[in-house]
């Protein structure tokens, strides 16, 4: 998780990080949670975990065809000609010094 922030030169970017994280991650729980409470109180367990399936199913499918759909930066990059493939590879050819 902290090689997601990118450093900076005060190293307190990755706090920053880390708290957005764990807001936005509890923020989505707290009213799952509820739901699910209600659901298995209000039903049964087999119900509750029933629809909990459910929606974790759909967002995995949605997020699936959202990342094929999705070209990956480095992907458009490489096509773009804008980072170009290296001539040599330094852990076959040794140090550039080396030849």
């Amino acid at each position: 998780m902290a090689d997601l922030a990118l450093p900076d030169e005060r190293g307190d970017e990755r706090g920053t990080a880390f708290g957005w994280f764990h807001l936005n991650t509890e923020v989505a729980l707290l009213p799952a949670s509820l739901l699910f409470g209600r659901l298995y109180e209000t039903f049964n367990p087999s119900f509750a975990f029933m629809i909990a399936f459910t929606i974790a199913a759909a967002v995995a499918l949605a997020a699936a065809a959202l990342l094929a759909l999705t070209p990956l930066p480095i992907t458009a990059a490489l096509e773009a000609d804008v980072i170009r493939k290296p001539d040599r590879d330094p852990a076959v050819d040794g140090p550039a010094g080396e030849r």
